[in-house]
Order: C-alpha cells, then structure tokens, then sequence
C-alpha cells in the first residue's frame, strides 16, 4: 500500500516499511476489503458459561484471580452450615475459595470473620487481600498490616500493584496508600471520595484511580511517580463524558474508565480522550467491571451480571448469566480475564449464595 496522496505520512493505524515507500497495517489490524484502511481484526464474541454457586446463605464473592482455568481464587464473605463431629449443623464464616479444577475449597485468611474486597494474585507464595487493611501471603502464613497502628488513619479495600515491593491500596474517604516492599506510605489524594478502582501500567509508571460517593460526584486521577493529578470529576452519574467511572482498565497507552454512562478512554501520552460506547447501546447496564485484553478484545460486566464484548467491529450483549436466575436475579461485583476465560462473581440475590459464572471461548 502506498502513503496517502500528496503527503509523507501513511494512513491511521499503519506505518512505513522498510522501502519508505509503502505502509502495512499496524498489529491487530488488517486491510479493509476497498484497500483504503486499516480495521481492526474481530474476535470471537461467543462464550459458553458454567454457573455456580458458594456458601449457603448471606454470601457475597467481591473479586476473583484467574492464574488458569483450574487455578481460580475468590474473595468476599462466604456462610454455611457445617456438620460438627457430633452430627449438629453449626454456622461457619469463610473469607476466600480456591479452585483446582475439580472442586472449591473454602479458605480462612487469618479469622475468616472479615469480608475480604480485593485481590492481587503474583504467584502462590505472593497474595495480597484487603478487607480495610492489607493483607499478604508469603506461602506459609497471612500477615495483617494493620495501617491505624502504624499511624496511617486509612482504611483501604481494593489493591493492585505491579510486585510486592509496589503495591498500592484505595479505600474510604480517598484513600491511597503506596506499599515499596519495607514500608507503608499514605498518598494525598486531594479528595474525600470513596474510591474502589485501581489499575495501571504494566511498569507502574502510570496508575489510575477512580470512585464516586452516594450522590454519584466523581473523581479519576492520574498517579505518575507518586504524584497526583485530577483527570476528571463530575458532579452525578449523567455528567459527560464519563459518568460515575466504577472501574478501570489499562491497556497499552490509553486508560478506560466504564459507568453507567459510558466508556470512556483516555490516552495518558496525548492527553487525548474519546467515548468508546454509551450506555444506552449497550442496554443501559451499570458497569462493575471492565478488562481490555486489546482494542478488538473489549470485555464488560454490568450490575446485574450482564456481559458486553467488543469484538473489532461490533458489540455483543450476553444475558445468559442473568437468565439463570429467572426473577430472583443477581449481584455482581467483580470480575477477571485471563486469554479465553472469564469469571464473573457476586450474588444470587433469591438464594443469598454466592455467584461464580465462568465463561470460555
């Protein structure tokens, strides 16, 4: 393919090749079928789930870790009635399950009596929850870093991080508290918004955070070395472009924030900014959770365990999860992608058990 006419530059989404004179289209994309673009390739949209279901009543999962498919952690509040050695059904409080690809083991991190909220999975022996503080796993037991004792007035319930020695931790009341390996060190956010959603870079340099109060004013900021700057604030659920942003996810250069109005990205190098979607097309979910494992490969989960994918060329909406249900519905809260596989946890809100939908492609 040649440059476009009368100038030196090659057409969006491609570049020059060696010649100097001819372009290719860039990774992910390919030639539309008129030679006169590059589109993205498509992925498949077609998902089979698996539904089950934990604890026997008043459950809530709130995130789950996918290593693979046979390796799977959740975290939330987990109820059951338990037989004792004397036969007598006794009520048992679990905070987390494993899954091994057979069966769910229920797991105690420390008491088990604390709902855990958050999870940031490196490698078995290097686990970190929150449940208002954080939590580590070193491969032989659970370390509370209870921050209130160490002078820190925070409490924190969503994590992520790009090792154990650069952690990071958001909670109530703007909440940012940065983990380098020795030490514990509250970051000034500049707000007093509850924030619930944390992600970044692959190399930690860029991190986002973003969150909402009751009368849904909003806030993102930006954190680059630390230091932090307001991105974007709306004042209700309906202000534009953003909305209340409830989640995030990062890909390559580009942010994506997703609410019940829209999702939104922002390029963090340009400082440039679009709407990828508005709620209204996508049936008017409220988003809890959004992953991009690339621009063509766009996932969603809403608050009652819809599923949005995009795949290149168009969206899909997927209520098998939901249909389940009948009219007792779910909650959802949290959800992982990991290549072809998808696990979306919350709440069966007729049977108080706890959701756990694996979806593969």
């Amino acid at each position: 393919m040649i440059l476009q006419a009368d100038t030196c530059a090659c057409i969006p989404n491609s570049h020059l090749v060696d010649d100097g004179e001819s372009c290719e289209c860039d990774t992910l994309y390919h030639w539309s079928d008129d030679l006169t673009e590059c589109v993205l390739d498509t992925t498949s949209s077609d998902f089979t789930w698996v539904i089950d279901t934990l604890g026997t009543y008043y459950t809530i999962l709130r995130d789950v870790a996918i290593v693979d498919e046979n390796d799977i952690w959740v975290v939330g509040t987990i109820r059951v009635l338990e037989q004792d050695s004397s036969g007598e059904l006794v009520r048992e409080k679990y905070n987390s399950a494993h899954w091994d690809g057979s069966e769910w083991e229920m797991k105690k991190i420390l008491s088990g009596n604390t709902e855990n909220k958050g999870i940031q999975y490196f490698n078995a022996n290097d686990i970190w929850v929150t449940s208002g503080f954080p939590i580590h796993w070193d491969g032989e037991e659970w370390t509370l870093y209870h921050l209130q004792n160490m002078g820190l007035p925070v409490s924190v319930e969503y994590c992520w991080g790009t090792s154990s020695d650069n952690m990071y931790f958001v909670g109530s009341y703007g909440s940012i508290v940065h983990y380098d390996g020795s030490g514990f060190t509250v970051i000034e956010s500049g707000t007093d918004i509850n924030l619930y959603s944390i992600s970044g870079t692959p190399d930690g340099e860029y991190v986002f955070v973003c969150g909402a109060n009751k009368f849904y004013n909003s806030i993102i900021l930006q954190l680059k070395h630390q230091q932090v700057e307001t991105i974007y604030e709306g004042e209700s659920a309906y202000s534009i472009p953003a909305g209340a942003p409830r989640t995030i996810s990062v890909y390559g250069d580009t942010a994506y924030f997703a609410s019940g109005l829209s999702v939104w990205k922002y390029n963090f190098i340009t400082k440039s900014s679009s709407v990828v979607y508005e709620a209204q097309n996508y049936e008017g979910i409220s988003a809890r959770a959004i992953h991009v494992n690339s621009p063509n490969d766009l996932f969603l989960c809403g608050a009652r365990s819809e599923f949005i994918h995009y795949n290149g060329s168009s969206w899909s909406s997927d209520f098998s999860v939901w249909g389940q249900f009948d009219y007792q519905g779910v909650g959802t809260y949290g959800m992982d992608v990991k290549d072809d596989i998808v696990v979306i946890v919350g709440k069966c809100l007729g049977a108080l058990r706890g959701l756990i939908a694996i979806g593969k492609r």
